[in-house]
């Protein structure tokens, strides 16, 4: 018995004596060592390294430290469930019931930083915004400053125009820059964005034509190259970005026997080359079923595509790289969501630098 306890005790001496010890070595390193240290943790690493002490707190949260880590750090892109990104930043709306939404009901926007904890919301536009469009952001690296643009209607609905409303972060207001050419859009038909190269290029499912707004110039221009060079009839088409080439996920219904099936296919957009789309690689018939709307979702540096659906709580996870496909877990069920799987996803890049 005394043994036993004589053996206790000297196995906790044991462990007081090693953390007593570990804790020395990490108190007698500089500041400046512990910089480069932390400089090649994983975000995720580095924001649990900032609950150890205050002294790590202080280190980690300086300005020079984080300037630094934002640009050399290991990059982790994380594939989220959420209406729109860019740089750090989310942008989300709120109905007027204050429910969460996606950035579609337009009544009104919040530019956050989930990583450092920090929110704005943007005042209201002066237009009356009444039908779904399209919202993208941008935002400056250098700077920290970030534009919103919104293509929606406007309380013009005999006339059906549309127009194109920019929130600048620098001046904190909306702007109306013009409206969107007769032609360049279908009035009262949701369509979807991205920006790529200083453009932010729109989709519309109607003509299946592609058209930009560039904007710094300003301007608008379309292809001449139908987007849909495979399918007739097509489905709402998904534009996103993947490893630096502008990309689609198109699609159409097909009927076998009484039911329906989605055939789906990414394409890649190459202005240089004619007809200026080729095909990347056909979707799995994962999503035959579930003929919902389907999304997809790339990176500008990443071999990786996301694909989701609205009514399938299934994931696929397309490697450019290795030409494979790979179905992911099954989408969660929160259980005070609406029964059916994940509308939309981005690739996300937490960031410090960034404030709103």
């Amino acid at each position: 018995m005394k043994a036993g306890l004589r053996r206790r005790v000297t196995r906790r001496q044991t462990e007081s004596l090693y953390f007593e010890s570990s804790d020395g070595r990490w108190s007698i390193l500089t500041d400046d060592l512990l910089e480069t240290v932390f400089m090649l943790l994983p975000l995720h690493d580095l924001l649990m390294m900032r609950s150890v002490c205050k002294r790590w707190q202080r280190i980690t949260s300086t300005a020079s430290f984080i300037g630094v880590y934002s640009h050399k750090a290991p990059k982790n892109h994380w594939f989220l469930m959420f209406p729109e990104a860019a740089g750090g930043l989310l942008c989300y709306a709120h109905t007027l019931q204050d429910q969460h939404s996606s950035t579609q009901d337009w009544k009104c926007l919040f530019v956050c930083n989930p990583v450092t904890r920090t929110f704005k919301r943007l005042p209201y536009s002066t237009k009356q915004r009444l039908k779904k469009r399209s919202a993208q952001m941008i935002v400056e690296p250098e700077t920290g400053a970030y534009k919103v643009l919104v293509a929606i209607g406007i309380n013009s609905m005999l006339l059906g125009y549309d127009t194109l409303e920019v929130y600048d972060s620098r001046t904190k207001s909306w702007s109306v820059k013009n409206f969107i050419p007769e032609g360049y859009c279908e009035p009262w038909v949701t369509y979807n964005s991205t920006f790529f190269d200083g453009s932010v290029y729109f989709s519309f499912t109607k003509d299946g034509y592609l058209s930009s707004y560039t904007v710094e110039g300003l301007e608008w221009s379309m292809t001449p190259q139908d987007i849909f060079p495979t399918y007739t009839k097509p489905r709402p088409t998904q534009l996103f970005v993947s490893q630096g080439r502008l990309c689609c996920l198109v699609g159409r219904e097909e009927r076998c026997g009484n039911a329906r099936v989605l055939s789906l296919m990414i394409l890649e957009f190459d202005q240089t080359k004619l007809p200026g789309w080729s095909p990347v690689s056909r979707v799995p018939p994962l999503f035959g079923e579930y003929p919902g709307a389907v999304r997809a979702m790339g990176h500008i540096d990443s071999s990786f595509i996301c694909v989701t659906s609205t009514r399938c709580p299934r994931v696929l996870l397309y490697n450019r790289s290795e030409n494979s496909w790979t179905r992911i877990s099954n989408f969660p069920d929160y259980g005070h969501l609406p029964k059916c799987g994940p509308s939309s996803a981005f690739p996300f890049e937490p960031r410090l630098d960034i404030l709103v």
